[in-house]
């Protein structure tokens, strides 16, 4: 059924999808085929979606993350080591 919506080679925005509705909706779209970018204003609320996509199997090669500015995404990937 997933392959009549194929999202496959197309990259998502979702925005809130570090917990809640924005989660589930991230989680469907990846499943869909879509590379995703999770994003937050928060940022531990940011770090605990990223690291419950990531236990449940989602690639890091396939998740991007984006925080609220450019130097909070910056200083995000560098202590993930990203």
């Amino acid at each position: 059924m997933l392959n009549m919506f194929s999202l496959q080679g197309k990259v998502a925005l979702i925005t809130g999808s570090a917990h809640g509705i924005g989660y589930s909706i991230a989680k469907a779209l990846y499943n869909a085929g879509a590379k995703i970018i999770i994003n937050s204003s928060n940022y531990e609320s940011l770090n605990n979606g990223l690291n419950n996509l990531l236990s449940e199997g989602i690639s890091i090669r396939d998740l991007l993350t984006i925080f609220e500015t450019l130097a909070g995404m910056v200083t995000f990937c560098s202590l993930r080591q990203l």
